[in-house]
């Protein structure tokens, strides 16, 4: 099978991490990922910090007997691939073609550094409470409402199929699938088609998010 090829854009020197379609500093590069091509592999070092340009990519680790699990989803303007350890706990995938900038951690300002960390920190710690408390309506609910935010007047799209949706949420494919048929019947979203929807019924949504 022949490789898949990945385009490689030298950066001239700038901040680590800048606005979408700004250019990072030395020695970072820019690179083109296909679908499903993963960007590093659990257990390599966590020699690099990434953050997406366009497109988007997902973490994911497997147990010893085959199950995944999906770490989270990152988007436009999202840094990526911070550890505490010095290996990576998770694998890093593009979930369609995808850009990211790679700065290596030598060349990152200090600050950079500590509030890519507090922000990572954060989105894991609300990971981790929604997968303790949350029903499967309020976990979708809440889902929805966080993609929402990052399209004009609550209408967005999913970058991932539904099994990468029920493997984050901790939730099986099907009971993603009945939760959602359930939010378009009581019209508090719409579909235009699998991947495209619109919030009709925020403050409803909202409700079931918060519960």
């Amino acid at each position: 099978m022949t490789p898949l090829r990945r385009s490689t854009v030298h950066c001239a020197a700038s901040p680590p991490f800048l606005p979408v379609g700004a250019c990072a500093g030395p020695p970072g590069v820019v690179l083109s990922y296909a679908p499903g091509e993963r960007i590093y592999a659990e257990g390599d070092r966590a020699h690099s910090l990434y953050a997406v340009i366009t497109g988007a990519v997902r973490t994911v680790r497997y147990s010893c007997d085959g199950r995944r699990q999906v770490g989270d989803f990152y988007y436009p303007g999202d840094n990526f691939g911070l550890e505490v350890d010095e290996e990576h706990a998770f694998a890093a995938e593009a979930m369609c073609p995808s850009q990211v900038r790679s700065v290596r951690l030598g060349s990152a300002e200090d600050r950079a550094i500590a509030e890519a960390a507090r922000r990572e920190l954060a989105r894991a710690h609300d990971h981790l409470a929604m997968l303790g408390r949350r029903s499967a309506e309020e976990k979708v609910a809440r889902f929805l409402l966080e993609l929402a935010r990052q399209g004009p007047t609550g209408q967005a799209a999913l970058p991932m199929s539904r099994q990468d949706m029920a493997d984050y949420l901790g939730l099986a494919l099907e009971t993603v699938s009945r939760v959602l048929g359930r939010f378009q019947d009581e019209n508090l979203v719409v579909f235009s088609s699998c991947r495209d929807f619109r919030i009709i019924g925020r403050s409803r949504l909202k409700r079931l998010a918060s519960a």
